[in-house]
């Protein structure tokens, strides 16, 4: 958008900070409700105020996705979903599956009573419509479940999304069982923690929140002293692509290496250690790897028996870490696990450079140093696999 675009939308992030400061001064339920309703009956000029707001999110969140190199087939919006969602409240409602305590109350699932297990509190109650008749989250997420599957024929449905909402997606996923949907066991909620920084949690609210515009440049400014550091003599414009390359791999690692169910502590200096486990080591290794394989100047052949006769224990090491990386990718598929790529590559990267400081390559006899440069070509080649399996790019020089 343009810069009044810009400025409404600094003036709103202003707003609100101060409710999160003062929230017992700011308390407009009533007129939200309002608002809402009227958005639902497609108000003229609530719909206008609504394209344009929503714009500016859409717009933002392309171009963060666009840098990340995330792209999708489908994007899934929840104003689409509306009336399907209350057709579907009505069918719930029919079946004796949810109950309507219209006006007085919302339209509620009692899940733990329908399983027989009153007392038991294990999926509690869901409102799945409000009292005045407007649409909640789960009035769309039921209805979304059911487009997904229906409409685009997919094999499961894997909801990424803050681990507060864990509750929340088990009672949907057991409201759309009981309800007969064939595909709720498919569905399948990836919870996820909050970053904090060393001094503590960030909120919008509050102001203290880091928003992604400073934090990535932040990160591609700290990239670009390493590059400078590294390979000073290089053109400016290789520079900027490779520390373009380091940025994302110190922001994806350092999100991917910790259990999606811990809380993330991000630290600058942690995230950008060569040394430890970090993206930028990862992407050094990978650019180790591809130097050595420039110096050799001859294509990698693997002829003769003898090129592996005899092996030292680091050579060993590397190859039965590249002859795990199948089944590791096959297990963290299963299990919903990108940290065990992110640790499996670690533990290659880490392999390989023991490897290397202890093998000779380059300079060992034939038909030693033959092996070893295959030795090297399949771990570059298996490195730039996991990495891209992460989203991480593998840039030859670092």
């Amino acid at each position: 958008g343009g810069e009044a675009d810009r400025q409404a939308v600094a003036a709103l992030q202003a707003r609100y900070q101060a409710i999160g400061h003062r929230p017992e001064e700011w308390n407009y339920e009533k007129e939200i409700r309002t608002l809402f309703a009227r958005w639902e009956a497609r108000d003229p000029e609530l719909l206008e105020l609504w394209r344009r707001t929503r714009e500016w999110s859409l717009e933002e969140f392309r171009r963060i996705y666009e840098e990340l190199d995330i792209t999708f087939d489908v994007w899934f919006f929840e104003s689409e979903v509306e009336e399907e969602g209350k057709r579907i409240v009505e069918e719930l409602i029919a079946k004796g599956i949810a109950t309507d305590l219209r006006p007085h109350g919302p339209v509620i699932v009692e899940i733990d009573r329908l399983l027989g297990q009153e007392g038991k509190e294990e999926y509690r109650t869901l409102a799945i419509l409000r009292s005045d008749g407007t649409t909640l989250y789960s009035t769309k997420d039921l209805a979304l479940a059911k487009r997904k599957f229906e409409g685009y024929r997919i094999d499961r449905s894997i909801y990424v999304v803050d681990v507060r909402q864990s509750l929340y997606f088990k009672q949907i996923f057991k409201i759309l069982e009981l309800w007969g949907f064939p595909q709720a066991s498919k569905c399948y909620h990836l919870a996820y923690e909050m970053v904090t920084l060393p001094g503590g949690k960030m909120s919008s609210r509050a102001g203290t929140i880091v928003l992604y515009e400073d934090f990535a440049a932040e990160a591609r400014e700290r990239a670009r002293r390493i590059v400078e550091e590294k390979n000073p003599e290089l053109p400016p414009e290789q520079k900027a692509r490779i520390a373009e390359a380091v940025a994302k791999g110190v922001m994806k690692y350092s999100m991917l290496s910790v259990d999606n169910n811990k809380v993330i502590v991000f630290d600058w200096d942690a995230a950008l250690n060569l040394e430890g486990q970090t993206g930028p080591y990862l992407q050094y290794a990978h650019a180790r790897a591809c130097r050595i394989l420039e110096k050799a100047e001859t294509p990698v052949r693997l002829e003769g028996d003898r090129l592996f006769e005899t092996l030292e224990p680091q050579e060993v090491a590397l190859i039965e870490a590249i002859a795990a990386f199948p089944d590791l990718v096959q297990a963290a598929a299963e299990r919903y696990k990108p940290l065990l790529i992110a640790n499996y590559v670690f533990d290659l990267a880490k392999a390989f450079n023991e490897f290397y400081r202890d093998c000779p390559v380059l300079t060992a006899p034939s038909p030693i140093r033959e092996g070893r440069l295959a030795l090297v070509a399949a771990a570059r080649q298996t490195m730039a696999n996991a990495l891209n399996l992460l989203g991480i790019p593998a840039p030859e020089v670092l």
